[in-house]
């Protein structure tokens, strides 16, 4: 009897830290959600420096429309010369969410959009962005972003 309640007991606090652990990834993926919303909404204000504010100093980026940027001082630069284009958003279609402690990964797909010459240009892309939970906010540490191909390969062949 006493080994009966015993494995009772241990199976209610599995189930409960089970379900505090799930709450606590839920949680973070919300707030990895809320960081991509802010950098999302950083974009469209076409202030280059809260864009940048939210990548760590040292952080690395493989920009949509660039060469990679290894240097704060050339980031900020990057989307100085972005935000120019009239009407630049970002939506973003679809994300895949991975909390590891106080990194996290968002990768998948997002669509930029903005005026050139009068016309409206659209250009769905696909991202990663690495982040590292430093404080009380999640910084970019590393952002990874390619403009998605116009016609991807047939059969699985080069």
């Amino acid at each position: 009897m006493k080994l009966l309640k015993y494995y009772i007991l241990s199976l209610i606090l599995t189930f409960i830290s089970y379900n505090a652990m799930a709450a606590t990834k839920a949680s973070l993926e919300a707030e990895v959600t809320k960081t991509g919303q802010v950098w999302q909404q950083a974009i469209a204000s076409h202030n280059a420096t809260t864009i940048a504010a939210l990548y760590s100093p040292d952080a690395y980026l493989y920009p949509t429309f660039d060469n990679m940027i290894d240097d704060h001082a050339a980031l900020l630069e990057y989307f100085k010369k972005i935000t120019q284009n009239e009407n630049l958003k970002v939506v973003f279609d679809k994300q895949h969410i991975q909390v590891y402690g106080n990194v996290a990964v968002n990768s998948g797909l997002y669509t930029f959009s903005y005026q050139q010459d009068g016309k409206d240009v659209v250009v769905p892309a696909r991202y990663t962005f690495v982040y590292l939970h430093h404080g009380n906010e999640w910084l970019i540490i590393d952002h990874h972003s390619s403009v998605l191909p116009k016609h991807p390969m047939a059969n699985n062949s080069l």
